[in-house]
């Protein structure tokens, strides 16, 4: 299980996403073009920053967290127990997402041994 301390010392290569820049270059017809990935994307590695989350784990949360959950993360907290409400929260949907992923890798690998 990851915890608050832990994520807390992720690094921004650990975190899987390019920080501060919302430019991307894609190759088309053998041209590079610079494309402007746009206010979305800010906003969505801006969440992830503050948070200390990796692509993977904010897809997770957005699919897997009830509107109550998703509106403690996103509301301004205004209170100790606001905070306390959005790391709970936070933490809880962390754990799900690695207890998914390790059940995913142990049927993997039951899937490996039978062939």
């Amino acid at each position: 299980m990851i915890t608050r301390i832990s994520r807390r010392n992720l690094s921004l290569d650990d975190l899987d996403f390019v920080y501060r820049s919302t430019n991307k270059e894609i190759q088309f017809m053998g041209k590079t073009i610079t494309v402007n990935t746009g206010m979305s994307d800010m906003l969505d590695n801006t969440f992830k920053t503050t948070f200390r989350i990796n692509d993977a784990m904010y897809d997770y949360i957005s699919e897997k967290g009830t509107d109550e959950e998703l509106d403690a993360l996103t509301t301004e907290a205004k209170t100790f127990g606001d905070k306390r409400e959005m790391v709970t929260v936070l933490n809880k949907l962390t754990k799900q997402y690695y207890d998914d992923i390790s059940q995913l890798g142990n049927i993997l690998n039951d899937l490996s041994d039978i062939n």
